[in-house]
Parts: structure tokens; C-alpha cells; sequence
């Protein structure tokens, strides 16, 4: 009673749409934001790696980073 009405299914799907002007906005700072992660992760798997004495494969650490975005 307090809220009223409540929908009881979820939405339909829709891909969002995207103006191209927002799109060449966003592009330089997203590049940027994927850079400086990739470049973090592979710090931290560089020291996990020296400390427990494994080699690291800074391809398959990408190919990893771009799965868990996709997936998370």
C-alpha cells in the first residue's frame, strides 16, 4: 500500500542506442581506461609471479582481462 503498484515481470530487452557523437567522445578516454588497467594487472601478476616463482604470459593475461570483462 505504501509504494502502490509494483510491476510483477522485468522489462523487455533493448540494446541502448547511442549517438556516433557520444561514441568519438568516449572512445580516447575508454582506450585509455583499458591501457591502464591491463597495465596495473599485469604489475600485480609480475609480483605474484616473482614471488611464487611462475613466468608470466602477458598475452594470455590480456586475452583473460578481456574474457572477465566480457563475462563480469
Amino acid at each position: 500500500e505504501c509504494l502502490g503498484s509494483l510491476a510483477t515481470s522485468l522489462p523487455a530487452f533493448e540494446a541502448p542506442h547511442f549517438a556516433m557523437a557520444t561514441v568519438r567522445l568516449l572512445i580516447r578516454p575508454a582506450l585509455i581506461t583499458a591501457i591502464i588497467s591491463y597495465m596495473v594487472t599485469i604489475s600485480i601478476v609480475q609480483s605474484f609471479a616473482a614471488k611464487h616463482q611462475y613466468r608470466v604470459d602477458p598475452t594470455q593475461e590480456l586475452i583473460a582481462l578481456g574474457a572477465a570483462n566480457i563475462v563480469g
